[in-house]
């Protein structure tokens, strides 16, 4: 079933605007799919590990999805791990806003509690113009104990395009169900609780129940007992070869982020349910 772009996509994205679209629900189903092995593989009935997981890997996935593509850079925000993606002058910000296919997309918060100076410090800079917020948020504003992180987010955000504008990739997903809905556009932050307002025209549901595109997966079947056919010693098998590929664009602009490595160097995580 083919699912028609919107006229809010295509002017965001152009000629690539169903290529993104498609990227993006393919980023946000694989973190899901990795924070429910994590849950599976942790064993236990709290919902730790599946939240923790989910707040790293929708930022990862995000930027494994679109970092091959040309004009993509990252943005680091002041005291967290993770890169925002900045695709031309789409600024991406993924979020939970439903553990259940219950709620409505019009009833989405961006946090479950409040809403931390890094959000909206995003919304104000590069969100829509404010017509309808019943508590204005201050600007973020720098403390006696601000660190460096805090001095290159600003300065970040200071170097990108004037008509940078924040994407909001809104998702609902649990460990059973998985990646249940999802949709992304421009929207207005209402209060301190996250509350927002879709612009009329500026946002669309994304495909999350399309048919994943590509060849399909080859499962190899058991073989009989007793037949003999074809190779059956593990040492009997062509040796694979290792392919070699230049480095995407973005990680040759980001070597802090993406240094060139021979071998993988193991990661350690902070973990942070939410990221809020």
């Amino acid at each position: 079933m083919d699912h028609p772009i919107s006229g809010w996509t295509r002017q965001r994205f152009g000629e690539r605007a169903e290529h993104v679209r498609d990227a993006v629900v393919e980023a946000l189903r694989a973190a899901v799919i990795d924070a429910q092995d994590a849950q599976k593989e942790g064993k236990s009935d709290k919902l730790y590990t599946f939240g923790w997981t989910l707040a790293v890997r929708k930022y990862e996935r995000l930027i494994e999805a679109l970092r091959d593509m040309d004009d993509v850079q990252l943005v680091r925000p002041a005291g967290s791990p993770h890169n925002l993606v900045l695709f031309g002058d789409n600024l991406f910000y993924p979020f939970r806003y439903a553990k259940d296919g219950a709620t409505a997309l019009r009833d989405a918060r961006v946090t479950d509690g409040r809403v931390s100076a890094m959000v909206a410090e995003l919304f104000q800079r590069f969100g829509p113009e404010p017509t309808h917020q019943a508590d204005p948020l201050p600007l973020f504003a720098l403390d006696s104990e601000t660190s460096t992180d805090d001095d290159e987010f600003r300065s970040a955000l200071d170097m990108l395009p004037p008509t940078t504008k924040l994407i909001l990739v809104a998702f609902a997903c649990n460990e059973r169900s998985g990646l249940i809905d999802a949709a992304w556009g421009e929207g207005e932050l209402l209060d301190g609780a996250g509350h927002l307002r879709w612009l009329p025209g500026c946002y669309e549901p994304l495909p999350v129940n399309a048919t994943v595109t590509g060849p399909p997966i080859s499962v190899p079947q058991p073989r009989p007992a007793g037949d003999t056919v074809g190779n059956t010693r593990f040492d009997n098998g062509t040796m694979p070869t290792v392919p070699l590929s230049a480095r995407p664009p973005v990680e040759r602009a980001n070597n802090d982020v993406f240094p060139p490595v021979i071998e993988r160097a193991p990661e350690t995580l902070e973990a942070d349910e939410e990221d809020r």
